[in-house]
C-alpha cells in the first residue's frame, strides 16, 4: 500500500459522503467495531456511524463539500496505516455558503483482503 492509494481512499470517502451515497457504501469501508471519535465524543461500530449519517441524509436542503489536504500517511504495523490530514467543510443551502469549518482528522486503517477498512476515525 503506498501513499497515493491511501490518499485516494480519503478523497473517495469524502466524495461519496458529499454525494450522500447509500450507507452500505460506507459500512463496507468501516470495521464493525470501529471507533468514531468526534471532538471527544465516541461512537462505536456501524450503529455509531449510522446515527450521524442518517441525520445528514435527512437534511436534503443542505449540501456539504469536504476538502481534504495535507494528507500524511505512515505504516504503523503490518497492514496497518495511520492517515492524518486537514479537512475543510462547507455547508450550502440553495448554492449559498452557510458555514465553513476546519478540523484535523486521524484515521487508522487496515488492509484486509485487498481493501482498506477504517478501524478508528477521529475528528479533532
Amino acid at each position: 500500500m503506498n501513499h497515493e492509494q491511501l490518499e485516494s481512499f480519503v478523497h473517495n470517502w469524502f466524495s461519496d459522503l458529499d454525494q450522500l451515497k447509500a450507507s452500505e457504501v460506507f459500512l463496507e469501508r468501516l470495521d464493525e467495531n470501529f471507533e468514531f471519535n468526534i471532538y471527544g465524543t465516541k461512537l462505536f461500530g456501524h450503529k455509531g456511524f449510522l446515527s450521524i449519517y442518517s441525520g445528514m441524509q435527512k437534511k436534503s436542503d443542505i449540501t456539504a463539500h469536504h476538502i481534504a489536504s495535507n494528507i500524511v500517511s505512515k505504516q504503523v504495523a503490518d497492514q496497518l496505516y495511520q492517515i492524518n490530514f486537514d479537512i475543510a467543510l462547507e455547508h450550502h443551502i440553495a448554492n449559498k455558503i452557510v458555514s465553513r469549518s476546519e478540523s484535523v482528522e486521524k484515521w487508522l486503517v487496515k488492509l484486509e483482503n485487498d481493501r482498506l477498512i477504517i478501524m478508528a476515525y477521529a475528528i479533532i
